[in-house]
């Protein structure tokens, strides 16, 4: 039973009779988030470790970097995990098969405040509506991503959406011309957003698909959170 509490004219916290109180919004931490992601020896067949530079842990920073074509900035943003609004924390994982098969995924848990959530979500959507490709403006000179298309959608969490684009890299001094393919999986549960990023490291130009297991294994770890 929830205490009745003082407050200006006698107001109490106890919610009008028929009117049942909503349940509390949680929005997760540093705690929460890496007791909730992927670790090593929850998956058999693949290897689990942190993803490790400017995404991982904490709290990214958001592009203010628009691409060109403008419009598809919430895409261009998600090529770090993150919508155009700062997460509470993030925690990324790389979760790669033991079949040496070159399939690598990226797991990134992203925990945000009140309805960020949903708009991360909503603009992400509006843009896989209108871009086809955009340019990069960063200090990475010639990169594109082309190809963009909407996948099939999975019945998952609060909200799903899954795409796939293909990073094209110009030749250098160092390496040839090479494109990769990347496949998205999105998953909103509550304030969370978890995005799965899957593609063939060092193969060109093959799309391959976010592995269900993987997906499964993060989803039942994040659903046993929200229910206890």
């Amino acid at each position: 039973m929830a205490a009745a509490g003082c407050g200006h004219g006698g107001a109490t916290d106890a919610a009008p009779a028929g009117k049942p109180t909503a349940a509390p919004v949680k929005v997760w931490g540093q705690k929460e988030l890496e007791r909730i992601a992927l670790a090593p020896g929850d998956l058999d067949g693949f290897e689990v470790s942190p993803v490790v530079g400017e995404v991982g842990a904490g709290q990214p920073m958001v592009s203010q970097l628009a691409p060109d074509p403008a419009e598809c900035k919430p895409l261009n943003d998600m090529i770090g995990y993150v919508g155009r609004y700062q997460p509470v924390w993030q925690v990324a994982k790389l979760v790669g098969s033991t079949q040496r098969d070159h399939k690598t995924t990226v797991v990134a848990l992203n925990s945000y405040r009140e309805q960020d959530s949903v708009k991360v979500m909503t603009e992400l959507r509006g843009a896989l509506d209108t871009c086809t490709a955009f340019a990069l403006t960063s200090t990475i000179s010639g990169w594109t991503y082309s190809h963009i298309q909407k996948l099939p959608v999975p019945s998952l969490g609060d909200d799903a959406l899954s795409y796939r684009m293909t990073l094209n890299m110009p030749a250098n001094d160092i390496s040839p011309a090479n494109s990769v393919v990347f496949s998205y999986l999105l998953v909103r549960n509550g304030t969370t957003v978890t995005t799965f990023a899957s593609n063939l490291a060092g193969v060109r130009n093959k799309p391959t698909d976010v592995p269900r297991r993987i997906v499964d294994a993060q989803l039942e770890k994040l659903t046993e959170a929200l229910s206890g």
